[in-house]
Parts: C-alpha cells; structure tokens; sequence
C-alpha cells in the first residue's frame, strides 16, 4: 500500500482520496486495524470518501488483504476548519506586471489556475501573499501551494510569515515548521506541482497576514530571450485558526 505525506480535509468540505488504484484491487479487501477515520468519512473499497464534520489530527492503520497476504499502511488525516480566506476584506500582494486574476488564490481550488507574479525586470525581489480582515483573526495554520512553477521561474528561495500588528507594523511569526518542506534552492528540480505546504506558527491574533521571500529565477537560454526575472507561483493561500 503506498504511503502518503499529511492528508488535509476541511469541515464541511467533501474530501476523497484513493490510496489504491481501483483497477489494480482485484479481490483485495480493505479495514481499519488501529485508530478512525475522522467523523463524516468512510473507507469505501480503495479509497477514503465523506465530508468532514469535527477538526483535529486522526491517525490510523490500513489493512489490505489479497488472499491471505496482508499488507499494512499508516496515514493521517488532519480535518481543519473554515477557511478565513474566504471572509477576508481583500487580498495582499506585491506590485506585479500579472494579468492573471489575484483571487484565484482563494477559490478554494488547490489543483486549479497557478498565479504567476510576474517581474517587470531582471533585478533580485521579494513576494508576498496574503490577506487581511476588518475584524481580529486568530491563525496558527497556513496552507501555501504554489501551483506549477515554469521552467524558468515560480518559486521561492527563502519564506517566512508575517502578521500586522495594531500599531500597523509588520512582525515576524514564529514559524514552526513547513510540513512537507519547501524545497529553497534556486533551480527548477525538485519542485513539485500542486502540493498542499502547511505552515504551522505559533498562533497570533492579527487583521493582516502574508507569507514572503525571496523571489527565485534562472536564466533563460539564448533560444528563450537569455532573460532572467525572479517571481513565484501560487495556486492557493488557506488561513485557518486551528
């Protein structure tokens, strides 16, 4: 059975994930040997499907049998909250010469259109997305995917999160982890496409919020223009409270 990173469900959101091809199950049969699933799903052949009802981290075991040859395999699901994204009073972005539409990256469609934050030079920048509200806003979760980076460009080189304090300053969150890693270094490899990165940080209450860094880019080569320009990508930015 295949593993898998951290999988994340929202409530109130269906969430299907097939851990098994179903053309390749045959006669096999699949349970839970140790923990549950999270309330609102059900294990339905090769594949785990429902809508979420309760937050909160669930760790199980999965159980394949094919004639008396078991195989097992440890997953979680972590089931977050509502999105507070979707009740921002707008979103937050560095200038960009993009024509592409910025609140793509809340439409709540993580393997959708990517945003690319174009630059209008070769010179070195920083990026920044995120949001802010008319009200406090608790957050201690983050969920960034990038989307497909080009060849040439479309990622970070560095990335930390901010928070607006009430005097209007921008402070530095105390990020915990990025679970799974960004990969940081300036090349095309190794990048990933449409992959779920959640940031955990300490929680803060706050009206604004972003995640920023370093730009990334390589040159192109002569066929392309020789051009250099440093920008990101993103798909989707998530805020969650829990």
């Amino acid at each position: 059975i295949p593993d898998a990173p951290t999988l994340l469900a929202e409530i109130g959101k269906p969430f299907g994930f097939s851990f098994f091809p179903a053309d390749a199950a045959g006669n096999s049969t699949f349970g839970l040997r140790q923990g549950e699933l999270p309330p609102g799903l059900e294990l339905n052949g090769p594949r785990f499907e429902g809508t979420p009802t309760a937050p909160g981290s669930y760790r199980f075991r999965l159980e394949a049998n094919r004639g008396g040859d078991i195989r097992d395999q440890d997953y979680v699901i972590r089931v977050l909250g509502r999105n507070l994204a979707q009740t921002a009073s707008g979103v937050l972005i560095n200038a960009s010469i993009s024509d592409d539409d910025v609140e793509l990256i809340r439409d709540g469609s993580r393997r959708g259109a990517t945003f690319y934050n174009r630059a209008p030079d070769g010179e070195p920048r920083q990026n920044h997305y995120g949001y802010q509200w008319d009200e406090d806003q608790t957050v201690s979760t983050l969920v960034y995917n990038p989307g497909l980076p080009e060849e040439w460009g479309g990622w970070f080189t560095s990335l930390r999160v901010e928070y607006r304090d009430a005097a209007g300053h921008w402070r530095n969150a105390a990020l915990r982890s990025i679970e799974p890693p960004l990969d940081f270094d300036n090349s095309q490899w190794l990048k990933g496409a449409y992959i779920d990165h959640v940031l955990n940080v300490e929680p803060v209450t706050t009206q604004a919020i972003r995640i920023i860094g370093d730009a990334g880019g390589i040159e192109q080569d002569e066929r392309n223009g020789g051009e250099r320009r440093f920008y990101t990508a993103i798909s989707e930015l998530a805020i969650y409270a829990d």
